[in-house]
């Protein structure tokens, strides 16, 4: 018998968490929410996440860019495998720009924190461990 396990809370967790008028802000009426068409519209409107601090701090130009190339170069088709989620994650850099959102991450216990600069529309709050990452 052959068992798949298909490993997508980070994206799951995402998509749940955000709404039609999300997308709205960003000019997508009438989107299918799901995983890969988030993923394609983070992808093809990869710009800088320079409106955001990380645990209240500006990052440098190169990591901004670093950021952009991890957005750029990520496989979609690899999403059942799990995401490795990253301590200052580009995704979650990305989406706060884009959707003009804050968000809360606790992992293991410790809060990593990215806040939109240019007034947030509202707050996301997730937690993880070293195998799951959840809504909150």
């Amino acid at each position: 018998m052959l068992a798949f396990i298909i490993m997508t809370c980070f994206w799951d967790g995402i998509v749940t968490s955000l709404n039609p008028s999300d997308f709205e802000f960003i000019g997508l009426n009438n989107v299918p929410i799901n995983r890969k068409n988030l993923i394609n519209i983070l992808k093809g409107d990869n710009s800088s996440p320079k409106d955001v601090l990380w645990q209240n701090m500006k990052l440098r130009d190169q990591e901004l860019k670093e950021h952009q190339e991890a957005v750029k170069c990520y496989n979609i088709d690899g999403i059942y495998a799990g995401h490795l989620t990253s301590c200052c994650d580009s995704f979650l850099l990305l989406i706060c720009q884009l959707f003009n959102l804050s968000i809360n991450h606790r992992y293991m216990g410790h809060l990593i924190t990215y806040r939109n600069t240019t007034g947030e529309r509202r707050v996301l709050n997730f937690s993880s461990d070293r195998g799951h990452f959840q809504r909150h």
